[in-house]
């Protein structure tokens, strides 16, 4: 998907260790090839031409799991998750590797395009299929290593492994902390220069934001997270950091709180119970605002 990824545990021996920490990257291995919008011979990355000749594909049971929990995460984030922008976020990562902004009315169209909805029949089933009357192209960006965290924990547990930190290009899936300590440090680095040490759990995290991928057009930098509702890259200097019971949910609700904003953090924490986020934007003058919610956790000593 794009990023590093590593998985940290400990095992009563060395053999077994090998074993789990195998399984779990095969695991991470299966989602990736499904799921990567980086791989032109994923699933993802061939539907759109399947979908072109005709309106009904058999997919791998990975995408439908992947699709199903994007349409619900759609849902209850009023859009400002979506997993059908492919079209717009491949316009602008080469945008960004150019160094100029793709052409309005290519945007538009791919914008359009990505209104599209699908309908997944037998998804739990040894043969779901995808209904579309659009080639729909998936950019599971902002879900996919959260999920493929999420399977990579399952199969370390699956092996006896219950105390491992797994590890996604910055999304995280933490299990019991390691022998003798209360938790996992955790440094969150949401925005340049401010950065956040944490000890943490049994829980997954998040972090999302412009600092690693952005475009400078005409002084204003554009994010790589492109706004659902309008089409455009999101142009607020903000760094979000979301805490969740797994991590699928703490992926996609750091996109949806990057489109959002601090307003919709304690909605959003209601429909998802046990959340907690914190919140940067940087204004003009530099100065840096930060909203944090109830539960956060503090900052570690160094």
């Amino acid at each position: 998907m794009g990023v590093g990824a590593s998985i940290v545990l400990f095992a009563p021996d060395a053999p077994s260790a090998v074993a789990a920490a195998k399984a779990a990257q095969a695991r991470v291995e299966q989602i990736e090839a499904v799921l990567s919008d980086y791989r032109a011979q994923s699933e993802v990355s061939l539907l759109p031409a399947r979908l072109r000749e005709t309106p009904e594909v058999q997919i791998d049971p990975v995408l439908a799991d992947a699709a199903e929990s994007a349409q619900k995460l759609r849902l209850q984030t009023d859009g400002a998750f979506d997993e059908r922008l492919g079209e717009l976020t491949k316009l602008w990562r080469e945008a960004r590797k150019a160094g100029v902004p793709p052409d309005p009315k290519a945007t538009a169209d791919a914008w359009r395009r990505s209104r599209a909805d699908y309908i997944i029949q037998d998804a739990n089933g040894p043969t779901p299929t995808l209904s579309s009357l659009s080639a729909i192209r998936f950019d599971f960006g902002g879900i996919g290593k959260g999920l493929a965290c999420d399977k990579a924990a399952e199969v370390l547990e699956s092996h006896g492994i219950d105390r491992f930190l797994v590890n996604l290009g910055g999304d995280l899936v933490l299990g019991n902390p390691p022998i003798g300590k209360p938790g996992w440090r955790v440094s969150i680095d949401a925005l340049e220069g401010e950065p956040l040490t944490v000890e943490l759990a049994n829980i997954a995290i998040a972090t999302s934001g412009p600092r690693y991928q952005s475009l400078i057009v005409a002084d204003i930098e554009h994010s790589h997270i492109i706004d659902p509702r309008l089409g455009e890259p999101l142009i607020t200097p903000r760094g979000v950091t979301v805490l969740a019971a797994s991590g699928t949910e703490a992926d996609a609700l750091a996109s949806a709180l990057s489109v959002l904003g601090e307003q919709a953090g304690p909605r959003l924490q209601a429909k998802f119970p046990g959340t907690q986020w914190r919140i940067l934007s940087r204004v003009p003058t530099g100065h840096v605002h930060v909203w944090t919610s109830s539960g956060f956790p503090t900052p570690s000593a160094p």
